[in-house]
């Protein structure tokens, strides 16, 4: 059987997004200069920055409310 881990996309110091393996980073929004070398991809492949999953400007991952049931 194979797991998988999640690829996130996360800036880096210069504003460049890279494709990175979530368990990779140390924060899930910033990409550290050490992190790199880790990470798949960056932004430079892309043709506008609005294909990167997260269209918010600053680049962070925007999770929904969570609502207890109870």
């Amino acid at each position: 059987m194979f797991t998988t881990e999640p690829l996130i996309w996360a800036k880096d110091d210069e504003g460049h997004r890279h494709l990175c393996p979530y368990g990779a980073l140390g924060d899930v929004n910033h990409v550290a200069a050490d992190e790199k070398m880790d990470c798949l991809s960056d932004d430079s492949s892309l043709s506008s920055w609005r294909t990167v999953p997260s269209n918010d400007p600053m680049g962070r991952i925007k999770f929904p409310d969570s609502v207890s049931l109870n």
